[in-house]
Formats: C-alpha cells, structure tokens, sequence
C-alpha cells in the first residue's frame, strides 16, 4: 500500500510539473507560392510576422497555435503620357496606373512532435491546420480616402501545413523557470485559393520558412 501511495504521488508530481511547460515566441515567415497570379500584390515570396504559443501534452508533444499578419502590394501602370504641345512648361511626362495590395491573416493550429526533448538541439516536425482571410485592394489614388474608384475584395482559404525544423533550447532541468527556444523550419503549404469574386484568386500553395525565438516557462 505505501508503495502504491509513494508511485501514485510522485506519478501526480512528475505530472503537475511536466504541465506547467508552456511557450511563447515571435515568428517571422516567408512564403514563397509559385502561382504568377502574386505578381500583381509584389510578388512571391510574402513575408508575415506572427505569434505563436504552445503548452506540452507529453513528453515531446506540443500543442501549438498562432495568428500571422502580412501585406505585400505594387503599382500597375496601364498607360504613359506625354504631352510636348503643352503651352504649360510645367507639365511633365507622367503615367496613369493603379495600385494592387493585399493584406492577409492566418490562425494555425496543430501540434509539434521534438525528437530529442531532452537535447540542447532538437529535431522537430509540426503538422497545422490553417485559416485564412485575406483582404484584396485596387486603389487608381490612394491618396484620396472617398476615392469612387476603389475596390475591395476579401477572400477565406483553409488548409493546412506540414514541416520540419530544428530548435536550440536549454534543458528545463538546468534552465530554472524560463528556457530561451530558438527554432528554424521549412515546411510545405497545400490549402484552397483565396478567391476575390471577378478580380481573381491567390494560391496558398507553397515553400514557407519560419524563424522563431521566445521563451519556454
């Protein structure tokens, strides 16, 4: 009975602390979509800033999720003029054109399996689900807020990702209550089109890489 007593203590104890370890980091992505149609917004690759969290449900498995944020935009000219007749010395060569940008957001969520828990150097492989909701804008003057021209598109995408990475994180055991983590991943994106109704759609299909650093406590 004691030695069912002492197991079931130190089985609680040894839980209540591998519970405790949580994460949080500052991601910086790049993706990179094949698709032409991105020529239009800037141009792969489209870099985002995120957020990223993450509590352990066993040993070497983490729950994962974050939210990402990034904009990419470029001016499109459809047309050059220049007028020499003109009796005004002050009028120049100019363009006519219009600007193309988009602003997309994702939530991940998922989980991230590290091969060496217990290494300062840590393979890792993640599997996420993915939302997406992106904002398409097409503006001919920016400058003008009640610009009648301009418009505006948004479009959902769900998907998910899958890569592979390496971490560099001090061992809990000599790290005390907070662990520096660093990570750097590449992995391959597959997820629906974002559509923009008649203007067209992007493709989230693609290589992404992601730089990340935050603390583990």
């Amino acid at each position: 009975m004691r030695i069912f007593k002492t197991t079931l203590f130190s089985t609680l104890l040894a839980a209540s602390a591998f519970a405790a370890d949580k994460e949080l980091s500052l991601d910086a992505n790049l993706f990179s979509a094949p698709g032409s149609e991105w020529n239009m917004v800037g141009g792969a690759p489209f870099s985002s800033l995120g957020l990223t969290g993450g509590m352990d449900i066993a040993p070497g498995l983490t729950l994962v999720g974050g939210v990402q944020v990034g904009s990419s935009g470029s001016e499109g000219y459809f047309s050059d003029w220049w007028n020499e007749e003109a009796i005004d010395s002050s009028q120049k060569p100019g363009s006519e054109g219009f600007i193309a940008a988009v602003q997309l957001a994702q939530v991940q969520a998922g989980v991230r399996t590290d091969i060496l828990p217990q290494s300062w150097v840590r393979p890792y492989g993640s599997l996420k689900a993915t939302a997406s909701l992106g904002s398409l804008y097409l503006d001919d003057d920016p400058n003008d807020k009640n610009n009648v021209n301009q418009i505006s598109e948004r479009g959902v995408s769900i998907g998910g990702h899958i890569a592979a990475g390496m971490a560099v994180e001090q061992p809990r055991r000599q790290a005390g209550p907070f662990a520096f983590r660093g990570e750097l991943e590449l992995g391959y994106a597959l997820a629906t089109d974002l559509s923009f109704g008649d203007i067209g759609s992007l493709s989230l299909n693609g290589m992404h890489i992601r730089v990340a650093g935050g603390i583990r406590f």
